[in-house]
């Protein structure tokens, strides 16, 4: 379950950490002095901050070996640890896809963490404009692999074909160039790959792909459609 800071609606429950804060530290920094470059899936402020606490002994005792650690979904982040991601050079491997105006969203979610806490559950653009690096991974099979629906949620917050125009946490849509970025720079970057791949750019490998659309000159609700 995902751990929070705070517990859940009418519970006492405030899910559960693989590992203590303690034992999580050490690991962490024995990996980091090793020169693993390691990649954590945290749900929950909770799980998220332990992270990053983690990964912050490690600098203090081994210095900031600027390994790209990541730390995959980063859900629910408390704000006061978004900074936190740019300020050790951790990237945020979000999964866009997950964020919608679906009634798991709307209603089943609120009713487990409460409506303040789904507002903050996927803040994109707080990232972004932290100045953190946003890479993307699908999280294939649980979600879609196609990059075109997370795309489009990502700067919609709706559901595919959705009619309802609520959205939730309007305020952190990504616009259409930080998306691309995301699953282009972002990735190479998460693999230490930006200067081989990930933009279109003299002396890089000649990595592209040929659309059946122009996304930035249709309607935001017809990306998904996209094709090869």
């Amino acid at each position: 379950t995902s751990a929070v800071l705070e517990t859940y609606l009418n519970s006492v429950e405030r899910g559960t950490l693989l590992y203590d804060s303690l034992q999580l530290k050490i690991i962490i920094q024995k990996l980091d002095s090793a020169g693993f470059q390691l990649h954590f899936h945290a749900t929950g402020d909770r799980a998220v901050r332990a992270s990053l606490d983690g990964i912050e002994y490690a600098i203090k005792v081994n210095g900031n070996n600027f390994r790209r650690h990541q730390i995959a979904h980063a859900n629910l982040p408390n704000p006061d640890d978004i900074s936190r991601f740019r300020k050790m050079g951790v990237i945020a491997n979000m999964q866009l896809w997950w964020m919608d105006n679906s009634t798991y969203y709307t209603a089943l979610l609120p009713s487990i963490i409460g409506e303040k806490r789904v507002q903050q559950l996927h803040p994109f653009k707080s990232f972004s404009n932290q100045g953190s690096l946003l890479s993307v991974g699908s999280d294939y099979p649980a979600t879609p692999l196609s990059p075109f629906e997370a795309i489009q949620k990502a700067i919609t917050r709706k559901d595919i074909d959705s009619k309802n125009e609520h959205i939730i946490g309007e305020k952190e849509c990504l616009d259409l160039p930080e998306t691309i970025a995301a699953f282009t720079i972002g990735g190479a970057y998460a693999q230490f790959m930006e200067k081989e791949a990930g933009s279109l750019e003299i002396g890089k490998w000649a990595d592209f792909i040929l659309l059946d659309k122009n996304l930035f000159a249709i309607d935001p609700m017809e990306i998904h459609k996209t094709k090869l």
